[in-house]
């Protein structure tokens, strides 16, 4: 792996160590009632509060 690569896995496990800390009543989203996949925000959740497509995000 070379170090723009492993740059950017860094920052990938960053923002899903962040995003997991978090659940949308934290942040004012409505919380769906249905199960979620993965603990915390989705990326989609993400990217709404941080004003960015979820394109660019991911």
């Amino acid at each position: 792996m070379d170090r723009h690569q492993y740059r950017l896995k860094g920052l990938g496990d960053y923002l899903k160590s962040r995003r997991a800390r978090l659940t949308p009543r934290d942040t004012g989203l409505p919380d769906s009632h249905s199960k979620r996949r993965t603990a915390g925000l989705k990326r989609e959740e993400a990217a709404l509060l941080a004003g960015v497509s979820t394109t660019w995000y991911t």
